[in-house]
């Protein structure tokens, strides 16, 4: 006889407020990990050599600028990364603070307009003057990592699953895990993270990086266009919440 399986790593060990009105389906994690993946490119590639969403990366740039004793090169990811956790922690007292009827929409207006404010400023910059450096860099940076932060917890309301569009080190850890539990004849432990979600979040993060990479030195002049895509996901979200009122 074997061993029960493990007990499933996405298991939250406390509560967070939930949202109210209807979860607007499984694309949703999907769509907001096209655009991490999109803005980490132009991020990466064009702007500041760092990664807004993907702070796994940026530990490990910090750690080379330190074993390298290079002052200048600390900066960037130490803003990207302390602009996530301020945006995870805005989203969370957002969270508490808000009615829960229209949670999940301030969560997402708040990811556009975090978004919007160096999007709308690129529009002005010419290509020459790129990447972003100085204080103008450092602000943009922080305020297109509280964005991806915002992201983190606003998937987990808008799905109504705890998935994590920023955090594919963690999605690999549970598809691995969750295949070898299967290899070994056990059942997966009931949860409603499917192997297949957490494989699309996977891939389609690598698609939004790809096309953001693919645009070269226009990807940051169509920086907006994450905006637009998590507005059509606010708007499906609107007419969700529209219909169950009216039904």
């Amino acid at each position: 006889m074997t061993d029960p399986p493990p007990e499933d790593i996405a298991h939250e060990e406390f509560e967070l407020p939930p949202a109210a009105g209807p979860p607007i389906g499984l694309w949703a994690p999907v769509a907001l990990a096209l655009i991490a993946g999109y803005v980490d490119a132009i991020a990466f590639v064009n702007l500041f050599g760092v990664f807004p969403a993907n702070q796994s990366g940026n530990a490990i740039l910090v750690g080379v600028a330190i074993g390298e004793l290079d002052s200048g090169k600390i900066l960037p990811p130490i803003t990207s990364i302390t602009g996530f956790v301020v945006g995870v922690f805005l989203a969370v007292r957002l969270a508490y603070r808000i009615p829960r009827r229209w949670q999940i929409e301030i969560l997402l207006i708040v990811q556009i307009a975090l978004l919007l404010i160096t999007a709308i400023r690129l529009q002005f910059i010419p290509t020459s003057e790129l990447p972003l450096s100085g204080t103008e860099g450092i602000f943009s940076l922080f305020a297109i990592s509280g964005a991806m932060g915002v992201q983190t917890y606003a998937v987990r309301a808008t799905a109504g699953i705890p998935v994590s569009t920023t955090y594919q080190s963690g999605a690999l850890d549970q598809i691995a895990r969750r295949t070898a539990i299967l290899s070994v004849g056990h059942k997966l432990p009931r949860h409603p993270v499917r192997l297949e979600v957490l494989g699309s979040i996977f891939l389609t993060y690598i698609v939004g990086a790809a096309l953001g990479a693919a645009l070269g030195g226009d990807g940051p002049r169509l920086l907006w266009l994450s905006c637009i895509g998590t507005l059509l996901i606010l708007i499906v979200r609107l007419a969700r919440t529209r219909g169950e009122t009216r039904e």
